[in-house]
């Protein structure tokens, strides 16, 4: 259908007709609220065929039938995918005068970007007026994770489960060979009868994580009661949060069994529930398609007795309101219809919950009449039960939340954490996190946490700012490069049998750390891999992955496969799995921080080296100004200090974070000598660098283990010069004595005399300051010339992007700076591009640069030929586009730089030119490397196996 619906059909067509018919038509204000509820426009990936939500077409419709009028998008949760910014039509993101024509250019080029791509986007729309974000402040909140030991009963169920999917999946892949067998046999079309193969699979993986998860939350009940008891026991007022009811459960028993059957037999068990599922549904079809087999029969029969032998928990929500008080003491704020309920002499009987019950137990929680509340997904939006100041003071207890289950999406997540921290609060709330130590559980947090930090990536610049929350869940977000490269690592290793660069935790020799719920300890790294295929096998996991490492926003199916998977193993195994990808992880992170490549998001500059800096605005210059939309990037020079005043050296040593084997931690006396003579004696102070513990919950480590943390040395004014470039210093250089001696107690008073004095002394001195180049302000529009410029390492946001140098500065007089870093020797290349664009803008040249870019190469190549010494002095690309404008080949265009920029690529691809970075000149070699032959990219090998014309292997 083209135009705007119907009035006399469409609700939708009415609100259009009414908006024109005021005076000039639709010229207002639409202000959208809750505007993420059309967030689903585009489609969900490559090659779908969904064509949106009907909320999010019907806000498309909206503005494109009312062009004159203006549109505000309010939201408190934004977006967490990319794609989900394609309702956003008129904030101008895309389209005619844009860097991107059209939103799916948009989308390609962020997803390609990963985290920091989105935060550069949100520094724009910020710097555009496109974007204004606030959120209610969390000081004073806490937020703990409290980890979960399967023990005793708890622990066996687990087991005897594990042992169940386990011969429920030899069982499915038996039945699916026999079938596959029986269509060859009978020579049918493979595509034809076998189509539904890889659906049973995949729908029997799918019922495996459902059982998983219930069981996992069914585990957190004990944990749960006891906390919020003791909340009850401080005065507080306790707010269980979790994500389903288990009303399917209990109707799946009252169908298959009779109406009355749940209220005589009792609460029904969620994991029971889809176990049954499995057996009745997917095995009964996998069964009645094959030929009758004894054998098969009787596997079937076993495993139907090992699921009626299994020990498994009930509903969790009824089993929290039994063991609270009932529901006289417990406040339901669900969305069942009924409820199953124990009777005064122990039956059990179903109460309806009329269509007013969630608004009575919410008065009756906010009155102080009900301690405890539960509230699931239909209570987790649009309602307050926080301490509001307007109750009656016997009401306004602190609020303490106990998560037991978090939700899939981000949004939901945040929406449902803010039930209990709103405005107007007495007190802050206090959250808990209840996980297992399970590493499977990873798959379930990690998706929370992974949607968070994208959410704070693209709403506030800042992965780490969406919520309070992300800071105690941020390590269990596995779902980037290092994940992904941590399992390929993990893969090879099992398969070729190599010794591995880590020395596990978990092998007997190193003793370094014992996990919770691990009875396990394999004496060698040989027996650990023999176990490992031996589990993986169990599983149906090969030793291998096809995951690129690059960063993106799109989530690793094969890290999802094996966490996912892990929860079918007993936890010994399991743990240890998870704990060797997990290390493998914290080996590529600290390889990545030591050389200075790992992206942690946003660097504050405040602070070096975990102590607090201070940070001036020097001097400020508008580069450029957008013509359309008033835009403007500024370059921005700021002076730190490196220097550490006494005051602020002793509140670091005294708020510094509690890690193991930090007992070094202090001031010490350090000489510098010339031969045998002292020069000169100075004052330093040692601090612990914070080590990579992992990703599970629940992981303690022996007081003795033998990982010491690096220490980093910070002085009054800067470092001293030995340690200069910042490097830290082991806990052996500390204590041997030869450079660094530690001072006494009894010499703190001549070590802070000694401090002041340096530190005031220093004041002049060019050591102590250092300087920082900032480009700040709308920098996406101009980031495809400016990528190489500010040392991102690529030109492009659709190249891969290891790591785009974001930061940001509160300064000292109350100001603030984010932008994008720029290397000192680059200025010159960024301000001529800035220039170049002013004046493409200004005389409106925007004609496109010439796409023969193997014609540019040899034109800046016959240049270099005239030039003496066969050489130029270009600073990389500028030089090549100057001389490819002066010739009319190019034009001043962002289109017109980046084709210089590709015919330089060509020149180094083909090995014609030799680049001097430092001194900015382009040399043209006498030989070409490879003798003058193009040199292409590799390109990655086939993998199907596909065969020649007669029949014989393709070569």
């Amino acid at each position: 259908d083209t135009g705007p619906p119907s009035p006399s059909s469409s609700r939708l067509g009415q609100l259009i007709d009414w908006l024109r018919r005021g005076k000039g038509g639709a010229c207002g204000l639409i202000a959208l609220d809750e505007a993420h509820r059309a967030k689903n426009v585009s489609p969900a990936g490559p090659g779908s065929t969904s064509q949106g939500s009907k909320s999010g077409m019907c806000a498309l419709e909206l503005q494109r039938a009312c062009p004159g009028a203006a549109v505000l998008y309010a939201s408190a949760t934004g977006a967490t995918e990319i794609r989900h910014l394609g309702y956003l039509e008129r904030l101008g993101l895309w389209g005619k005068g844009r860097p991107h024509s059209s939103f799916e250019e948009l989308q390609q080029a962020v997803e390609g970007g990963g985290l920091a791509a989105m935060e550069l986007l949100a520094m724009t729309m910020r710097a555009e007026g496109m974007l204004s974000c606030r959120s209610l402040s969390f000081k004073g909140a806490s937020f703990r994770l409290m980890p979960v030991s399967l023990d005793g009963d708890v622990r066996s169920t687990y087991v005897a489960a594990c042992e169940f999917w386990q011969a429920a999946r030899r069982l499915v892949v038996r039945l699916i060979n026999v079938k596959k067998r029986h269509v060859k046999a009978k020579r049918l079309k493979h595509s034809t009868e076998l189509k539904d193969v890889a659906f049973q699979m995949r729908q029997f993986w799918s019922l495996q994580q459902q059982f998983f998860k219930q069981l996992l939350i069914c585990a957190k009940v004990d944990s749960a009661v006891s906390l919020a008891t003791s909340a009850e026991l401080r005065g507080e007022s306790v707010v269980i949060a979790m994500w389903s009811t288990g009303e399917a459960v209990t109707e799946a028993m009252a169908e298959r069994q009779g109406k009355g059957a749940p209220a005589q037999s009792g609460f029904a068990s969620a994991p029971k529930e889809v176990a049954l599922r499995m057996m009745n549904t997917l095995m009964s079809s996998l069964v009645d398609g094959v030929d009758e087999d004894r054998a098969i029969n009787q596997e079937l029969g076993q495993l139907r007795q090992a699921l009626d032998k299994l020990d498994l928990p009930p509903n969790p929500l009824d089993e929290l309101t039994r063991r609270l008080g009932g529901p006289t003491k417990v406040a339901e704020l669900t969305g069942r219809s009924r409820r199953l309920l124990y009777g005064s002499k122990g039956e059990t009987y179903f109460q309806d919950r009329g269509e007013g019950a969630n608004l009575e137990e919410l008065q009756a929680f906010q009155q102080g009449k009900k301690h405890v509340a539960i509230v699931t997904e239909a209570a987790s939006a649009g309602i307050s039960l926080h301490c509001d100041r307007r109750l009656p003071e016997a009401a306004q207890r602190p609020r303490y939340m106990i998560s037991i289950e978090l939700p899939w999406e981000a949004d939901k997540a945040i929406q449902q954490l803010g039930r209990v921290h709103r405005s107007n609060q007495r007190v802050p709330p206090k959250f808990a996190f209840v996980v297992t130590d399970l590493g499977g559980e990873v798959r379930f947090v990690s998706a929370v946490a992974r949607r968070l930090r994208i959410l704070g990536a693209m709403m506030r610049g800042d992965r780490n700012s969406a919520h309070g929350a992300v800071e105690s869940l941020a390590s269990y977000d596995l779902q980037n490069r290092y994940g992904r490269k941590a399992l390929a690592r993990f893969m090879e290793l099992i398969r070729s049998g190599a010794q591995p660069e880590v020395s596990f935790s978990f092998l007997a020799p190193n003793r370094r750390g014992r996990q919770a719920g691990r009875a396990n300890t394999w004496q060698s790294w040989e027996d650990f891999r023999k176990a490992a295929e031996k589990a993986l096998d169990m599983i149906g996991i090969r030793p291998d992955t096809d995951d690129k490492f690059e960063e993106t926003l799109s989530e690793s199916k094969t890290l999802n496969v094996f966490l996912n998977r892990l929860l079918m193993l007993e936890p010994g195994i399991q743990n240890a799995l998870f704990d060797a990808v997990a290390e493998l992880y914290g080996n590529f992170v600290g390889v990545d921080r030591a050389d200075g490549s790992f992206d942690e998001g946003q660097e504050t500059l405040n602070r070096q080296r975990g102590v607090q800096t201070e940070v001036s605005l020097v001097h400020k210059e508008v580069l450029f100004k957008d013509p359309s939309t008033g835009a403007e990037t500024a370059y921005a020079r700021l002076r730190l200090d490196k220097g550490m005043s006494w005051k602020t050296a002793v509140e670091a040593l005294e708020r510094r974070p509690d890690v193991p084997g930090s007992d070094a931690e202090g001031f010490y006396w350090c000489q510098r000598r010339d031969g045998t003579a002292l020069v000169r004696k100075e004052v330093v102070l040692a601090m612990a660098r914070p080590l990579f513990r992992g990703s599970r919950a629940g992981v303690t480590y022996d007081e003795d283990e033998d990982d010491d943390p690096e220490y980093d040395l910070h002085g009054p004014h800067g470092l001293p010069q030995q340690f200069s470039s910042g490097r830290s210093v082991d806990k052996d250089t500390l204590s041997k004595g030869l450079v660094f001696r530690r001072a006494a107690p009894a010499e703190l008073p001549q070590v802070e005399r000694v401090w002041r004095a340096t530190h005031s002394a220093s004041e002049a001195a060019s050591s102590r300051w250092s300087e920082e180049h900032i480009l700040t302000g709308s920098i996406l529009s101009t980031w495809a010339v400016l990528g190489a410029a500010v040392g991102g390492g690529s030109s492009s946001l659709q190249a891969r992007v290891t790591k785009i140098p974001l930061v940001r500065a509160r300064l000292v007089d109350g100001g603030a700076v984010v932008g994008v870093r720029v290397r000192p020797e680059r200025l010159d290349e960024v301000r001529y591009v800035m220039a170049t664009l002013r004046e493409a803008r200004s005389t409106a040249s925007e004609g496109s640069g010439s796409s023969d870019i193997q014609r540019l190469s040899v034109q800046l190549e016959a240049f270099l030929r005239t030039q003496p010494n066969q050489s130029a002095t270009w600073h990389g690309w500028v030089g090549a586009h100057k001389v490819l404008v002066a010739d009319d080949l190019v034009s001043e265009s962002t289109a017109g730089m980046q084709a210089a920029q590709e015919a330089m690529d060509d020149l180094q691809r083909n090995g014609k030119v030799d680049v001097d970075s430092s001194s900015g000149i382009v040399q043209l070699r006498d030989k070409p490397k490879g003798c003058g032959w193009y040199i292409p990219p590799p390109k990655k090998p086939k993998t199907g196996r596909g065969r020649g014309r007669r029949g014989g292997r393709g070569s």
